[in-house]
């Protein structure tokens, strides 16, 4: 009886054990492999968005389960200009903030948010629960995931929203965008997958944010000279190349002012305002400026008008083959009352005489002179290069 009990608990004992590594292996996770192809974005510019695509496969030899993009860690900006964000992620669930950001802390462990939009720890992205890794027979592979994570190179803004960018910043290298690091996460065995989203391919445009002034007299009278002082600024980072002034004079210029040639001082001189329409400027280093001034002489209204405005415009562009500036100017000058898209910061010549709303004695009365003087530039706050 003794050896049959002690065998019988050996027995007993090998079933318990038995039961125990086949209960063990129940709960072990399976081994499924997990690889990414990046399709990288073409280009990204300053104040724009560049998106990556990630082809996420399961080779196998198992189901992958729960898997999920849990960490995204940004580079720092081109030229150390501005800050790279997440603005979104496609074929993921992520937590976004009230502007549509996905947040990481200083690992970039992607966070979940509360209803404030505070941070409330890690919080992966779920991909997919279930991922086979049977391709099936269908068009698209059964065991393909394609996330895409888009980054946005947010920039300073004014009061208006305007993008602000600093006329001190270095002008970044066409291949100074840096690798992106991401990480995938499963239930599964390997339980992350590191993945690199590569810069090196990634072109960064060159800018320059071209801004523009229109200043001059406050009135004159019937045969003065209006003086008129054009300013066309880069104000950064880059050089702007082949700079345009291009002007846009309502038919009365030529008809109430005269352009006054002889006084015309500047790399603009010899352009005539009313008929070339535009100046070739050339090339603007960072921080520099081109001025030069126009003169009109200041002519009699009809007998039949009381009153009208003059439109006198200008706006200044860099047109160069690669660089894509996403800044320019806008036109400035003055309000055609017969137009109703006038910038409302416009202003100009507005011409009067008796009985019209301003102070004159008649066809050889007061011209009252209302202009602009304030650096503009028109912007996106984003743009996807």
């Amino acid at each position: 009886m003794g050896i049959r009990n002690a065998v019988l608990r050996a027995s007993v004992g090998a079933g318990v054990l038995s039961m125990a590594l086949s209960a063990g292996a129940a709960v072990t996770p399976q081994n499924a492999v997990l690889t990414a192809a990046v399709t990288p974005p073409a280009s990204i510019r300053f104040g724009g968005t560049a998106s990556y695509v990630v082809d996420i496969t399961n080779t196998g030899p198992n189901h992958a389960t729960e898997v999920a993009l849990s960490k995204i860690v940004l580079p720092a900006a081109p030229a150390s200009t501005g800050t790279l964000k997440i603005a979104g992620v496609d074929g993921a669930t992520c937590d976004t903030d009230a502007n549509g950001f996905v947040i990481v802390d200083t690992a970039g462990v992607i966070q979940g948010l509360d209803a404030k939009g505070k941070p409330t720890g890690a919080k992966p992205c779920p991909i997919i629960a279930d991922f086979t890794n049977d391709p099936g027979t269908g068009a698209t592979p059964a065991n393909v995931a394609e996330v895409t994570i888009t980054v946005e190179w947010a920039v300073p803004t004014d009061a208006d929203g305007k993008l602000v960018p600093p006329v001190t910043a270095a002008c970044p290298a066409a291949n100074s965008m840096g690798d992106i690091a991401i990480e995938i996460s499963a239930t599964s065995t390997p339980t992350t997958t590191p993945v690199t989203l590569p810069g090196a391919a990634v072109e960064v445009k060159q800018w320059a944010d071209v801004a523009i002034t229109l200043a001059g007299p406050s009135s004159g009278k019937t045969g003065d000279l209006a003086k008129f002082t054009h300013t066309v600024t880069n104000r950064g980072p880059c050089p702007a190349t082949n700079v345009i002034a291009s002007f846009f004079p309502n038919i009365n210029v030529s008809t109430m002012l005269t352009f006054d040639a002889a006084s015309a001082t500047g790399p603009c001189a010899s352009a005539d305002p009313i008929n070339d329409a535009i100046c070739p400027l050339g090339d603007i280093a960072p921080g520099a400026s081109v001025t030069w001034t126009y003169s009109f002489k200041l002519g009699n209204l009809p007998e039949s008008v009381t009153q009208t405005t003059i439109p006198y415009e200008f706006d200044a562009y860099s047109f160069a083959a690669g660089k894509e500036p996403p800044f320019s100017s806008a036109k400035r000058g003055v309000a055609d009352p017969d137009l109703d898209n006038n910038d409302a910061n416009a202003a100009g010549i507005r011409i009067g005489k008796e009985g019209g709303g301003c102070s004159s004695g008649g066809p050889g009365g007061l011209f009252a002179v209302a202009l602009m003087a304030a650096a503009v530039f028109a912007a996106r706050r984003r743009r996807t290069a």
